[in-house]
């Protein structure tokens, strides 16, 4: 598989032009993708916004030399016999820092919770620290969080800790009420 260093996979790439499900680049190996060919672009990890200008880089010629529909993207094309001299800034690879899953709301919620005693809080009082967040994107958030396991919520309360994290607290909270308690010692 054709990946670069920097986690671009050109072979995916060239699979998305190879099966329409983006357009092919023109002559100069630019195009201007819509929401959702600039989404499947970036899942190949190249840089894509939707609506502005892709650049695509020279894909590697194992994948797409002697190919009629995407020859043109070669690297192994001089630069003479392009239908147009390319420019030279292309798009990049994505590198790993630029995959992070969490948004910046996302560490807004993580971190209130670190901050509370004990890693948990109420909705309600999370919410009032977070007032500017509206609620319906408040409880899709913290919906997204829990299935991620990222957090727990049980009844009103919110934990930061994973579902098994949890649980495994709850069964050691169970335990220590089960032990029998001294009341006194004989001497």
């Amino acid at each position: 598989m054709a990946v670069s260093a920097r986690n671009g996979n050109y072979e995916a790439l060239a699979e998305l032009f190879f099966t329409g499900v983006c357009t092919v680049p023109d002559g100069m190996g630019e195009l201007i993708p819509c929401a959702q060919e600039a989404a499947a672009i970036r899942r190949c990890g190249f840089d894509a916004r939707p609506g502005r200008l892709f650049r695509c880089p020279a894909l590697p010629d194992e994948l797409v030399g002697g190919s009629p529909l995407l020859g043109h993207l070669s690297d192994a094309m001089d630069s003479a016999s392009r239908f147009a001299p390319w420019h030279s800034k292309r798009a990049g690879a994505l590198g790993t820092a630029h995959l992070d899953p969490l948004s910046r709301t996302d560490r807004l919620f993580l971190a209130a919770l670190e901050r509370a005693p004990d890693q948990r809080l109420g909705k309600t009082d999370l919410q009032r620290k977070l007032w500017r967040i509206p609620a319906s994107m408040f409880h899709t958030i913290l919906d997204r969080l829990a299935a991620e396991d990222r957090i727990t919520i049980e009844g009103d309360w919110l934990y930061l800790l994973s579902h098994a994290e949890f649980e495994a607290k709850q069964r050691e909270a169970r335990e220590r009420e089960r032990r029998p308690r001294l009341l006194y010692t004989i001497p």
